[in-house]
């Protein structure tokens, strides 16, 4: 926020890295990931087991109850002028949270308090959760927003690095031929494993710059009014906490002991309280009418200025009940 209020990051400089972000270092982030030989062991021995179908379901239903939660938010306030105008973009902003970049990097400053053996489930977790979110945010998301889902556009460079590498990691078991073996081989002329990795993790830094720069701006819209944009912040960043934890309880999750379980529900958990995601405004822009990118953008500055604070309690609770 300081180098943009400062100019020496320019908003067309700042869009340039954003795209980067999204179109290299993400995916080669993903890519990385997935491509890890303990994260195939790790995936192996959860879609095996409980862990896996139980990952997916759970996943989905969290989002589709976040999206409930929405509706209801925008029918209690339906009289409210900022509903009224904005009803489709708060339903939107409760529904999908941040769920790759945040949580990825929080969840990377505490990883340490789960054994040695889990900590991978931890990042694979925050992946699948993240490739279901996109999916449906570019289906349902946009049937909201415009009336048509946007099938197309799941057809982006996260998607496709995620199948890319689920392909390589499993490939042994669907050609008879070990892609993995082979990209991972001392005998490379090149360490392709070794580069990708490190190229993905500048994703993380770089998405913090485009976020403060984004937040130097301050919000601008004419439609929403203090009364819609505290729901959605309440709604999205706090009531969705209990969701989850309900969700949790109810599947059995908080019951179960094995490792990759309770990886399973924290990651849920601090997926529950993330700020709106940042792809909300190109879906915005994608359905909306003219002022609706202009009104995302604003709700996601809000969610932004009050995340620090939940996130922070969300993230203590969620340590304290699945790692005590």
């Amino acid at each position: 926020a300081v180098l943009a209020r400062m100019q020496i990051i320019k908003a067309a400089g700042s869009k340039e890295i954003g795209a980067m972000t999204a179109k290299l270092l993400l995916p080669c982030f993903v890519f990385a990931e997935f491509t890890k030989p303990a994260a195939k062991e790790k995936l192996k021995v959860a879609f095996t087991s409980a862990e896996g179908p139980l990952l997916l379901g759970l996943s989905v239903a969290q989002m589709l109850l976040c999206l409930v939660l929405g509706g209801v938010v925008v029918r209690l306030f339906s009289s409210c002028k900022g509903m009224q105008r904005s009803g489709n973009l708060i339903n939107l902003s409760v529904a999908f949270g941040d769920a790759t970049a945040l949580p990825i990097i929080l969840l990377k400053t505490v990883e340490h308090f789960f054994p040695a053996e889990d900590r991978d489930f931890v990042t694979l977790c925050v992946l699948v959760y993240g490739t279901i979110n996109r999916a449906l945010m570019w289906t349902v998301g946009c049937a909201i927003c415009s009336g048509k889902a946007k099938f197309s556009l799941l057809i982006n460079e996260i998607n496709v690095a995620s199948a890319v590498g689920l392909f390589v990691a499993f490939s042994g078991d669907l050609i008879g031929f070990d892609l993995l073996e082979l990209y991972h081989s001392k005998s490379n002329p090149l360490d392709f494993a070794g580069t990708i990795d490190k190229v993905g993790m500048l994703a993380n830094p770089l998405l913090l710059i485009v976020a403060g720069s984004s937040l130097s701006k301050g919000p601008k819209s004419e439609d929403l009014d203090a009364v819609s944009i505290a729901a959605s912040s309440v709604a999205r960043l706090i009531l969705c906490v209990p969701i989850s934890f309900c969700l949790l309880y109810f599947s059995g999750v908080l019951a179960m002991t094995s490792g990759s379980a309770r990886v399973l529900g924290f990651v849920l958990m601090v997926e529950s309280c993330m700020p709106a995601a940042a792809q909300l405004a190109l879906v915005a822009a994608e359905g909306g009418d003219a002022s609706a990118l202009q009104n995302m953008s604003s709700l996601l500055f809000y969610h932004s200025l009050a995340a620090p604070v939940t996130c922070t309690i969300v993230l203590g609770v969620a340590l304290q009940t699945f790692t005590a």
